[in-house]
């Protein structure tokens, strides 16, 4: 049995992260959702084109996880540290400056993502720059 901290941890990361995550992603897929992310996927699901439809979607929904998981950090639902590679030790919800959901998220070449990551994502917001 695990110690009752690492299982109210994980109760809060499948309420606050997986479950926000899923039901986000969940709305994407309704006709009525015009967000920009919905349009694209309803694109695709329209043209057939059901490679490029996974291949966007699971980019998205990792990413929306993520939001998720910085939002909660942000928002103090979740309280995690940090060791750097250094040693030194940092809170996120403080050090974070609550707004590492909008780094990860945010778009542009400042974005976590376009920093960070090897993989392609999805900017939906590179044309208001």
């Amino acid at each position: 049995m695990l110690a009752p901290e690492v299982e109210e941890f994980a109760k809060l990361l499948m309420q606050y992260v997986r479950d926000e995550a899923i039901t986000s992603c969940d709305m994407l897929r309704r006709p009525d959702c015009n967000s920009l992310v919905a349009k694209r996927w309803h694109q695709k699901m329209q043209s057939g084109r059901v490679d490029e439809l996974l291949t966007e979607a699971i980019s998205d929904c990792v990413d929306r996880t993520l939001f998720y998981l910085l939002y909660a950090i942000d928002e103090g639902l979740l309280q995690l540290s940090f060791k750097s590679s250094s040693g030194k030790v940092v809170d996120l919800s403080s050090d974070g400056k609550s707004v590492m959901s909008g780094w990860c998220a945010g778009g542009g070449q400042e974005d976590w993502r376009a920093r960070f990551s090897k993989m392609t994502f999805n900017d939906d917001l590179k044309d208001l720059e």
